[in-house]
């Protein structure tokens, strides 16, 4: 009968200094793939995140600025005209026929503006019910101005002109004037751009479109 020979717990044999040493590496490995994964997936939520928060941005501004010119109104019998300036005011001003409550299908004359406070990268609207009160010379309503968007880096406008002397976008691309006299008409079209970025400066992007106004 054979004896088993029983090796005592001081003479096992421990692991070697390579064995350690593979053990090592493989971990390492392990862990920094582990760490490698994670980080492109952080940089992947956080770039969709930034992405995400431009888009709804811009699609507030581009929306809400449509849909009013869309409705821009031109008549001798009011005050605010379709007037655009880049380099005095950069405030777009024109009067509409806009929805006042989304709930019924009632309109009102309104006088609507838009431009972009550059301290705080937000685009601002102004709306005031044109009620026939309104006489030569007048000027806008500070408390009638609210926060539409925000980080907003740019917000411009073109406007295509069919009745110069040959037809097509002004050559400045920046001012417009239907005052009696000046420009008695509205424009054709409009052409807005929008520069917005999120609020960590990760993602940046331009967008435009082109709205096209009834003639009256």
């Amino acid at each position: 009968m054979r004896h088993l020979l029983l090796i005592s717990p001081s003479k096992r044999k421990a692991f070697t200094l390579i064995e350690i040493l593979v053990a090592s590496v493989i971990l390492v490995i392990i862990v920094g793939s582990m760490a490698v994964i994670f980080s492109q997936a952080n940089r992947s939520w956080s770039e969709t995140e930034a992405r995400l928060q431009v888009y709804q941005n811009t699609r507030e501004v581009i929306n809400a600025i449509s849909r009013d010119i869309a409705c821009a109104y031109q008549s001798t019998s009011t005050v605010v005209k379709f007037d655009y300036d880049n380099i005095a005011t950069d405030t777009l001003y024109f009067t509409a026929a806009v929805n006042t409550n989304y709930d019924t299908n009632e309109y009102d004359l309104s006088i609507i503006g838009y431009k972009i406070d550059t301290a705080t990268n937000t685009v601002k609207k102004y709306k005031e019910d044109y009620d026939g009160t309104q006489a030569a010379g007048w000027t806008p309503t500070s408390g009638n101005w609210s926060p539409l968007a925000e980080n907003i880096t740019g917000l411009a406008f073109e406007f295509y002109d069919a009745d110069q002397t040959v037809p097509g976008w002004l050559v400045s691309g920046s001012k417009w004037n239907s005052s009696v006299g000046v420009k008695d008409y509205l424009p054709q079209a409009v052409k807005i751009t929008v520069d917005a970025e999120d609020k960590q400066a990760r993602f940046s992007r331009t967008f435009n479109t082109t709205i096209y106004i009834q003639a009256y």
